[in-house]
């Protein structure tokens, strides 16, 4: 008889194999929510080295651990790009064409 073990289950309960923007993009999720990713994507806004091909399905992953629910991480993570949008069209605003 065969036996499968499966790392599967595993693998989705824990965060711990993320570093760099990956890990710090889970820690606020999970320390502040869901309004947590939408800091995160208003801030990939305004700094441009921040992916959101990584924030946006860590918020997923993120809702799936319970943290929060889906409609949250979809309802604060657009919140968050149109906030950051704004800000970023402010600051360019008050600096002027000549900048």
């Amino acid at each position: 008889m065969t036996q499968v073990i499966s790392a599967a289950p595993a693998a989705a309960d824990s965060a711990s194999g993320l570093s760099g923007v990956a890990q710090w993009a889970v820690d606020i999720m999970e320390a502040v929510g869901a309004p947590g990713a939408g800091l995160a994507i208003a801030l990939e806004n305004l700094f441009p080295p921040l992916p959101s091909e990584v924030i946006l399905p860590l918020a997923g992953f993120t809702a799936s651990r319970g943290t929060f629910s889906l409609f949250e991480a979809l309802l604060w993570t657009t919140l968050g790009s149109v906030l950051g949008a704004f800000l970023l069209y402010g600051i360019g605003a008050v600096l002027g064409r000549e900048r």
